[in-house]
């Protein structure tokens, strides 16, 4: 069944692999520092720019909601974090995370 235009993971293992994907993909991004996982969620830390801001740039510009991890006990306002969803939901996450730290968005606002 497609929920929302992406096809849910259909078991435990598949989620575990596509998260195990999502942080291979994120940690090869420039600028992006990926603490290891072996969950869905992983905690991030970006270093241009503070989570506050990538958040509501995803939000205003893609519609993806990102966790500002920024009051989590021994953090700073560079960390959020994510969870694993679809390979689709994953892929676009990806892409614009990508797309934020280039500053070469037609969307993009300066935010850093």
């Amino acid at each position: 069944m497609i929920e929302n235009g992406f096809e849910p993971i259909a078991d435990r293992e598949a989620y575990l692999d596509e998260a195990a994907h999502l942080l291979a993909q994120l940690s090869a991004i420039e600028g992006l520092t990926v603490l290891d996982s072996h969950t869905n969620f992983m905690l991030c830390r970006i270093e241009k720019t503070d989570a506050r801001q990538l958040k509501q740039w995803l939000l205003e510009n893609y519609n993806i909601l990102i966790r500002d991890a920024s009051n989590f006990h021994g953090l700073d306002t560079h960390y959020f974090r994510v969870a694993a969803q679809s390979p689709a939901e994953d892929e676009a996450l990806i892409e614009a995370i990508k797309e934020y730290l280039s500053g070469k968005s037609r969307h993009f606002k300066k935010y850093w």
